[in-house]
């Protein structure tokens, strides 16, 4: 079986070391789970969480970590950059570390309390467009989470190989992506997760 969409980093809510990659890939492999697809993180956990999967017999593939535009949502996963010369300078940095693929983090989140707000991220036409170029000139795909219908149109216009979440997309994006042959990972599960836990934080504070 495979997880298209993880962060090995991260537990709970937490960033873990070596120690908590290795036990994390255990709890895979005793699932059944052998084949795992990283969003990244800003301490570059991929880049030894690949030869400590590779030691395990699980094909492992990782972005290390992903661009976010600067002020906007995705700090704790990748590297902040804004305008083509920033991010010309991170994408180069990031090839030392042979990404498999790119990750970009081209919306911000869903809001729990207003429905079909999505907060603060994103890239512009014009660097997206670069990023998506640089990609290919390297062979690589483009991994983006993106939200919200306008987004996700731009994304998959641009070229991006994948769609994650994909929140509040309409029947036309979802069309598109088809057409073009793009992948959507819609993370159900972390959604579930997230709202559970903001509701259990609701009931314990009128409880307190």
């Amino acid at each position: 079986m495979v997880d298209a969409h993880i962060h090995i980093a991260r537990t709970n809510g937490h960033f873990t070391g070596e120690a908590g990659v290795k036990a994390a890939f255990k709890s895979y492999l005793a699932l059944g789970i052998t084949a795992l697809r990283d969003g990244g993180d800003s301490g570059l956990t991929g880049a030894y969480a690949r030869t400590i999967a590779e030691e395990m017999s699980i094909e492992y593939k990782t972005p290390i970590y992903a661009l976010t535009k600067r002020g906007g949502y995705g700090g704790f996963i990748g590297k902040e950059a804004s305008g083509i010369s920033e991010i010309r300078g991170e994408l180069n940095r990031l090839m030392e570390y042979k990404p498999d693929f790119i990750k970009v983090i081209q919306s911000g989140i869903v809001s729990f309390d207003s429905f079909g707000e999505i907060s603060q991220g994103g890239f512009d036409k014009d660097e997206l467009e670069y990023i998506c170029s640089f990609a290919r000139d390297k062979g690589l795909g483009v991994m983006a989470h993106c939200n919200g219908a306008r987004n996700v149109e731009l994304a998959v216009s641009l070229g991006v190989s994948s769609i994650e979440h994909g929140y509040f997309m309409e029947p036309e994006q979802l069309s598109e992506l088809a057409a073009r042959g793009v992948v959507w990972t819609p993370t159900f599960v972390p959604l579930y997760n997230f709202a559970k836990a903001s509701c259990a934080c609701a009931v314990g504070s009128r409880n307190a």
